[in-house]
C-alpha cells in the first residue's frame, strides 16, 4: 500500500473524512485527513478553544496577541474577549487609553 492511500479494510476501522477539491488547472482532487489539528494552550498544553484579544502592533498595523488559550488559563474581560496569562495583568493599563483601529479591544 502506498502512503496516503488507504484500504478499505483501514478505513472501516477508522474512518477518515475525505473532501472533494477543485485543483486551480480545472481538475479534481480528494483530499483526507484525521480532523483539524487543535491547537494547544500556551500556558499549560490543554486543548486552546480560545485566542487572547490584546491588542498588540504587527508591521505598523493593530491587530491582537493570538495567542492559543484553554477556558482555564483564560481571563475573561468585556464580554466575550480573552487575554492569556501575559497580557491580562496588563489589561488595566491599555483599558485606560483609546484604542482605535481594526484590532483595537474596547
Amino acid at each position: 500500500m502506498r502512503a496516503g492511500i488507504c484500504s478499505p479494510s483501514e478505513r472501516r476501522r477508522r474512518p477518515v473524512p475525505c473532501n472533494p477539491v477543485k485543483l486551480p488547472a480545472g481538475g479534481m482532487a480528494i483530499v483526507c485527513t484525521r480532523g483539524r489539528r487543535v491547537k494547544q494552550c500556551s500556558s499549560c498544553s490543554r486543548a486552546g478553544d480560545r485566542l487572547c484579544d490584546f491588542p498588540v502592533e504587527r508591521v505598523g498595523k493593530a491587530g491582537t496577541c493570538d495567542r492559543s488559550i484553554c477556558h482555564r488559563c483564560s481571563t475573561r474581560i468585556s464580554g466575550e474577549r480573552d487575554l492569556c496569562r501575559a497580557h491580562a495583568p496588563l489589561w488595566d493599563r491599555v483599558a485606560d487609553r483609546a484604542l482605535v483601529g481594526p484590532g483595537a479591544v474596547r
